[in-house]
């Protein structure tokens, strides 16, 4: 006999009804929930982090490539900016996985509650038979390990019930629902706490610096009148243009050849 049919043969005697019920009603709440789809949600965080992490990384190494060959301010304005950009990055990945991490919590309590409550209602199931089986002439079951057995239940009669089978019926049914319902509030307590834990990253999430974060540097554009070869010098020429001075004057125009019709006619 499982635990609702052990529950529900007990609310026949209408002495146990009301309570049979409400403990059948309170084993039910218990199991409440959706875990696979509140991992689903978390394998989705878990992804988020990752993707922000892969960026982060990404980010790193086009900086580092970047300054193998670029030096001066406008270098380390970029340096400085990129930096921004992956703390950013950072503390996004990191709260990502803070909300995986409470997401895994809340599934963890519903399925931690479930398990609690099937050894619970086990109990109960096995409690209540010993009682039967006893009303019924069988025996004390729970000496013998052994379970109630639905023949044995419709053997019992509310005339077979002494007063002491009654109480400790009655003692039975109350103990497993305050333990299903002790459950119950314990799980809805972690979830609860989970989903004020969330709604606090997330509202962190929207006001978290990146709103304000900055676009890139402006470049620091210097004109000049005209351009000097004189100050003109690269830092990695060879050294035997040291010395060599450039000429900034534009080539002349060769003068242009004349078709073939032009070759044959006298100038004016």
């Amino acid at each position: 006999m499982t635990f609702e049919e052990a529950c529900e043969y007990i609310a026949q005697f209408s002495a146990f009804s009301q309570l049979a019920y409400a403990l059948i009603e309170e084993g039910k709440l218990v199991h409440r929930g959706n875990p696979e789809a509140i991992q689903s949600l978390a394998d989705g965080w878990k992804s988020v982090s990752k993707t922000i992490i892969d960026n982060e990384n990404g980010v790193t190494t086009a900086v580092t490539r970047a300054m193998d060959d670029w030096e001066g301010d406008a270098a380390d304005n970029f340096v400085t900016y990129m930096g921004d950009l992956q703390d950013v990055l950072g503390r996004h990945s990191t709260k990502a996985d803070d909300i995986r991490g409470h997401l895994q919590d809340a599934k963890d309590a519903i399925e931690d509650a479930r398990k609690a409550a099937e050894e619970a209602t086990d109990t109960t199931t096995k409690r209540l038979g010993d009682v039967l089986l006893a009303a019924s002439g069988g025996g004390a079951a729970g000496a013998a390990g052994v379970a109630v057995t639905t023949t044995a239940a419709a053997a019992v009669t509310a005339a077979a019930l002494s007063g002491a089978a009654i109480a400790a019926i009655v003692a039975i049914l109350a103990d497993g629902y305050n333990t299903l319902h002790g459950l119950r509030q314990a799980r809805e307590d972690r979830v609860i706490g989970v989903r004020d834990a969330m709604l606090q990253l997330l509202g962190v999430l929207e006001r978290d610096e990146a709103k304000e974060f900055e676009g890139p540097p402006e470049p620091t554009i210097v004109t000049a009148p005209s351009f000097s070869s004189e100050e003109f010098y690269s830092e990695h020429q060879p050294p035997e243009l040291d010395g060599v001075t450039v000429s900034t004057t534009p080539p002349e125009k060769p003068a242009p050849t004349p078709s073939r019709g032009q070759m044959g006619q006298a100038p004016n």
